[in-house]
């Protein structure tokens, strides 16, 4: 009895204190009125960036705009819509990088879409670049940017394909080039992998080359230690493999390949992928159990594959048929 009556006192005590931490921690619109340069900034960021009110009061407390200087923050507006930003566009840029609205447009921005621009980035293709990275606009032109530019070029051979590996890798750009993408290029081609292996290795898996140098050399040693030669096919699928995990699900991947090394022997594309499609969408179908008869139906005959798992199941499944034959993209 005596502690339910404690309780009773003790929660009065627990909302006050709740609501006076929530009240110091998160500003309100109504604690705003009190400070005009956060009332304007948030007045600002909702009516002409198109910020939520919650948004909004959160950038306010990394930007405080006046009214007087109110100027640049308009012409970078005006800039960015000029060049194809969308409200959305904007909204997700300001929120990534409140910064921005304090830029220079002649001096800082300008420039900068200028040389993107006359490289290719046209169209959409600005406009998600930099919301996706806006290092590209705090990163110096001159020092970082073209140089990182004229040096992928150099690898990939043409805009095209540099702007192709941005889509899938938006720090492309900004990244390192010295201290760490290029050694890493230049110890995959010393160790004996092709050049366009190694461009196919970057433009399919960005985020694979920028690695620590220490990682990569042990990757490459690892690999090599099945008994993958450099120059082999199947090398840089083994690399990718083992840079896109923990050291632990590396080994448990291997004593799978030892269980059945002649997978090493079959294609990716023209038999394992397909197969292994075809496979996980009839098992999330409950139309057949995998379990550990994942390798026998790796290693089944075409023609015993594709009568029992493919046609078998064809009127069940529409579009089983063109997944397998690599005509219909599916989550892998």
């Amino acid at each position: 009895m005596g502690a339910k009556v404690a309780m009773r006192n003790l929660l009065p005590l627990l909302q006050k204190r709740l609501l006076s931490t929530l009240s110091s921690s998160t500003p309100t619109l109504s604690t705003l009125s009190t400070d005009p340069s956060s009332s304007f900034t948030v007045d600002f960021l909702i009516n002409s960036c198109g910020l939520s009110t919650n948004s909004a009061l959160s950038v306010s407390q990394k930007l405080q705009l006046r009214e007087k200087n109110i100027q640049k923050p308009q012409s970078v507006l005006e800039f960015l819509k000029a060049h194809g930003f969308k409200e959305a566009h904007v909204v997700k840029l300001i929120e990534k990088r409140p910064g921005v609205l304090r830029r220079g447009v002649d001096t800082n921005l300008k420039p900068k879409f200028e040389f993107l621009i006359a490289n290719g980035f046209v169209g959409e293709l600005l406009p998600d670049l930099i919301t996706t990275n806006p290092n590209v606009l705090e990163r110096a032109l001159e020092s970082n940017i073209k140089p990182c530019f004229e040096y992928w070029k150099s690898i990939l051979g043409s805009n095209n394909k540099i702007i192709e590996v941005s889509k899938r890798c938006a720090v492309f750009l900004t990244y390192d080039c010295k201290s760490i993408i290029q050694p890493n290029v230049e110890l995959l081609i010393k160790e004996g992998v092709p050049e366009e292996r190694v461009v196919k290795l970057i433009v399919a898996q960005p985020r694979i080359i920028y690695q620590r140098r220490e990682r990569m050399a042990y990757a490459i040693n690892a690999v090599k230690n099945l008994g993958l030669e450099p120059k082999a096919p199947m090398f840089i699928y083994a690399l990718r493999s083992m840079l896109s995990m923990n050291e632990f699900t590396w080994k448990k991947k291997i004593e799978a390949i030892i269980a059945c090394p002649k997978f090493l022997m079959y294609s990716t594309e023209k038999r394992l992928r397909p197969r292994y499609d075809v496979l996980k969408i009839l098992n999330s179908k409950k139309l057949i159990e995998i379990g550990k008869k994942t390798n026998y139906l790796l290693g089944v005959t075409e023609k015993r594959f594709l009568e029992n798992y493919v046609i078998k199941f064809a009127n069940e499944v529409p579009g089983l048929l063109e997944v397998y034959r690599g005509t219909t993209k599916t989550k892998r």
